[in-house]
């Protein structure tokens, strides 16, 4: 997603909006392993790709699992 998706024009318009954060869980790290285990707490699940819309106060707005090349759904999802 970091090279095929989230460059292209339309996807970066809606990203500037957001404030983006990288939860990295696949390096051998205790760093790593508290954020598998944080992703697994929260979410029930450590599915990589996982991007979650969160509100201020931390409610989930909207969620999407799994990698996708469908640009315009992606943007979609973005805009919900």
């Amino acid at each position: 997603m970091e090279s095929g998706v989230f460059p292209r024009p339309e996807v970066v318009a809606e990203l500037e909006k957001y404030i983006r954060v990288d939860l990295v869980t696949d390096r051998n790290t205790d760093q790593s392993r508290k954020n598998a285990e944080y992703l697994v707490e929260r979410f029930q699940d450590a599915t990589l790709p996982q991007y979650v819309i969160l509100d201020s106060d931390g409610k989930v707005l909207d969620r999407i699992i799994g990698y996708t090349r469908d640009i315009d759904a992606f943007v979609r999802f973005l805009r919900r």
